[in-house]
């Protein structure tokens, strides 16, 4: 995915506005042009959020059965100020990205269930 389709980045921090955000982005490597992502599905999402891991640009999860690749992110500092623990793909990547969606992996808990690894921002993840 990487290299053939570009750069996918979500969330992170507007200090000049003092808040977090939960967008979704994709610089599209053969126009050079960067695009909002999973807008035509408004279904479930992320919440705002900073310091996540996302693999570091390799956060990438083939489903072997489809050969369908799912950008995977975990925890990170939420904008009401605490750690959570979640896991989201986001996908499939090889859909236009307006069609991406979101969707959470073990749902239930809340953002801080006793289900999952521990609560953390600032880590790094590796797929």
């Amino acid at each position: 995915f990487g290299a053939s389709k570009g750069l996918i980045i979500f969330g992170g921090n507007d200090f000049s506005r003092g808040h977090m955000m939960s967008d979704t982005w994709l610089l599209d490597a053969k126009t050079k042009q960067w695009r909002l992502a999973a807008t035509e599905n408004q279904g479930p999402r992320p919440s705002p959020r900073t310091f996540n891991a996302d693999g570091g640009g390799g956060g990438i999860l083939r489903d072997q059965k489809t050969q369908r690749e799912w950008m995977v992110i975990y925890g990170g500092l939420r904008g009401e100020g605490y750690r959570d623990n979640e896991t989201w793909l986001l996908g499939p990547l090889d859909l236009d990205c307006a069609q991406w969606r979101w969707q959470e992996i073990e749902a239930g808990g809340g953002p801080q269930s006793r289900l999952r690894p521990t609560p953390r921002f600032h880590h790094t993840q590796t797929v």
